[in-house]
């Protein structure tokens, strides 16, 4: 039985609704019509037994502005149920985790597993008990976890352990402990447990924004710990994690250099794993920002970029990020060594042997 509370004071313009009880074909019903759409707060739901039957009933209420309102959050669980393959179960899972209930989305996601046999959804699966055995510090099953991930991403059965990351000093040490003590404080007060409007107050605070800023910065501290152990597996899912918090968090003002950095990485990472197709998609995702990099970051991405669109035989593309670098040397002479310039010159002279074969 749903019970609706609500005034015309705090009907939206959008989302009008109206009293036809004189309209309606049954005498003496009294019948309010809503706009298809309408969104109502659920403030109230309790469950009694009427003759060992369940009966159910949610207390709504109409609240001014409130698709408006929830607007923010709602692009967020469109985002999340993209990322884990328009699989609303899944997102189901993945979202329990993040608002606290962390028991129940272990459980989801262990089912989702027994019941799954497509290996994209195996490997969110996997990727949600790792999140959740890695906070729970349990290291047996994290790693286990771990390598199920990769199995199934990549095909790689012996993966080095996370014993093998080098985490030589107390800083390092602090920094993995930094980070994983910020994720879990930037999703506790967006718990299930909490009201709407505790749950939109807390998503519009600057508290909130600050802590997703420091949680970025802080992860892609551990990335470089990880790519200098050669962690290239483990070091993508903290990589996509960042650039997840940032696509979802359209209102928090991230550096846009640490996205472009994570697409570099990322390239940098499926090129060391031999996957061709997606190194080349991440380093094209870097040229698509809107971002300058520093000049010689800059080179060095053009010329990665250029290597692997030769060995996609993409002549023409990768001639084209040659030609860049050196122009960026011939525009300034304090720019790149004459070893350097030698070697753009002979990479562009290479490919252009391949675009137009010598008689």
């Amino acid at each position: 039985m749903f019970t609706i509370t609500a005034s015309k004071q705090k009907a939206s313009s959008d989302s009008p609704f109206a009293d036809i009880s004189k309209r309606s074909q049954f005498s003496g019903e009294e019948e309010i019509l809503f706009v298809p759409g309408q969104m109502f707060y659920i403030d109230k739901i309790d469950m009694r037994l009427e003759e060992e039957i369940k009966v159910y009933s949610i207390e709504m209420s109409l609240q001014d502005k409130c698709q408006e309102r929830i607007e923010p959050l709602h692009q967020t669980f469109q985002i999340m149920l993209e990322k884990h393959a328009n699989d609303s179960l899944l997102c189901l899972a993945a979202f329990l985790v993040t608002s606290g209930k962390v028991s129940d989305g272990k459980d989801l996601n262990k089912e989702f597993l027994r019941k799954m046999g497509d290996r994209n959804k195996q490997y969110d699966c996997y990727e949600g008990l790792f999140l959740i055995t890695n906070s729970e510090n349990d290291t047996e099953e994290a790693e286990f976890m771990y390598r199920k991930m990769n199995e199934k991403k990549f095909g790689l059965q012996q993966l080095p352990t996370t014993e093998s990351v080098r985490i030589t000093t107390e800083d390092e040490c602090n920094d993995f402990h930094t980070a994983a003590n910020l994720l879990s404080n930037v999703y506790s007060q967006l718990s299930v447990d909490q009201s709407a409007d505790e749950i939109l107050e807390y998503a519009n605070s600057n508290r909130y924004r600050n802590n997703l800023e420091q949680t970025a910065h802080a992860t892609y501290t551990i990335v470089q710990t990880l790519l200098e152990s050669g962690l290239y597996p483990m070091a993508i899912l903290f990589l996509e994690q960042i650039v997840y918090i940032m696509k979802i968090q359209t209102n928090v003002s991230f550096d846009p250099l640490l996205k472009v950095r994570c697409f570099i990485q990322l390239g940098h990472c499926y090129r060391q794993l031999n996957d061709n197709i997606n190194a080349l998609e991440k380093y094209r995702l870097v040229f698509e920002q809107d971002v300058r990099l520093p000049t010689n970051e800059y080179i060095t991405t053009l010329n990665n970029y250029g290597m692997m669109l030769e060995d996609a035989n993409k002549y023409e593309d990768a001639l084209y990020q040659y030609i860049k670098i050196a122009e960026i040397y011939n525009s300034d002479a304090n720019i790149g060594s004459l070893r350097e310039c030698q070697h753009t010159e002979e990479r562009i002279r290479r490919v252009v042997s391949r675009l137009i074969p010598m008689e």
